[in-house]
């Protein structure tokens, strides 16, 4: 998997995930644009992308076909 990250204004940054697209940035508040999660952000959501898929792989093999999972 190819992933670039490329630096734009302020503290933005855009980041090619194979066909995908994603922007970084930081609030307001410590000087970004808040136009996308901030990397810690970024972080968190792909554990939890990542454990939610791995329980629905599971689950769905072993028991169940869950519908949907929620996270927090």
């Amino acid at each position: 998997m190819a992933i670039t990250a490329r630096s734009r204004e302020n503290f933005q940054v855009e980041i090619n995930a194979e066909n995908h697209a994603l922007l970084a940035d930081e609030p307001i508040s410590v000087g970004g644009d808040d136009t996308g999660p901030n990397p810690y952000g970024l972080l968190l959501s792909s554990l939890a992308a990542c454990k939610i898929i791995t329980v629905q792989l599971y689950a769905g093999g072993i028991w169940m076909s869950p519908q949907w999972i929620l996270l927090k």
